[in-house]
């Protein structure tokens, strides 16, 4: 099955109303597991009350909390899960990252997916990428982990304001490459998906 094309499709349809997604999932050029998991994901994440994980936590979300963590904001999404701000209170005050993965993507393989990547996290050791700090699920029963919570341009947008060249922009992603495979391989990490700075 082909999970970035399960991805895409579920992603593009989320929004739409039942006949549009009807219509899309018909589609003969799409292969039948890929339907049959998009549908699954659907409706799953349809049945989800409404304003869960919204951008704007508000009194009607349930979502404005995770143990002792007060979710602020929304730093950025990707394919499987959202990324909030949120204030740790107790023990300790701090501010973190945590990633969620996102309604309607839980199926077994995309679990896996998602306990991976926090797995591989949480074997680096390496002063430029954020540390785990603890993983869990949240009263919803949503996967999450809690990092640390690092400050500062993408590497895009690091790229455009100090207008580095062809070359410098290659010596930067090669530093990045670099520091990832050493990490990687140090920690027999197979797979690493960089995100940039929030």
């Amino acid at each position: 099955m082909n999970q970035d094309q399960v991805r895409e499709l579920f992603e593009r349809l989320i929004d739409e109303d039942a006949q549009t997604r009807e219509q899309a999932l018909a589609d003969p050029s799409i292969a039948p597991d890929v339907v049959a998991e998009v549908r699954a994901l659907l409706d799953r994440a349809l049945r989800m009350p409404a304003g869960f994980l919204a951008d704007q936590p508000s009194a009607e979300t349930p979502f404005q909390s995770i143990g002792p963590y007060h979710i602020t904001r929304v730093l950025g999404e990707g394919g499987m899960g959202r990324v909030y701000e949120a204030e740790q209170t107790h023990p300790i005050r701090r501010t973190v990252a945590i990633k969620v993965l996102k309604p309607g993507m839980d199926s077994s393989e995309l679990l896996a997916r998602f306990d991976a990547e926090r797995d591989a996290l949480a074997k680096l050791d390496h002063p430029h990428v954020a540390r785990v700090i603890e993983a869990g699920q949240s009263r919803g029963r949503h996967p999450y982990f809690v990092m640390e919570l690092v400050r500062g341009r993408s590497i895009t947008q690091f790229c455009e304001q100090e207008r580095l060249d062809i070359d410098q922009r290659l010596r930067l992603f090669v530093q990045v490459c670099q520091a990832i495979l050493r990490e990687a391989t140090s920690s027999f990490v197979i797979m690493v998906q960089p995100t940039p700075a929030l």
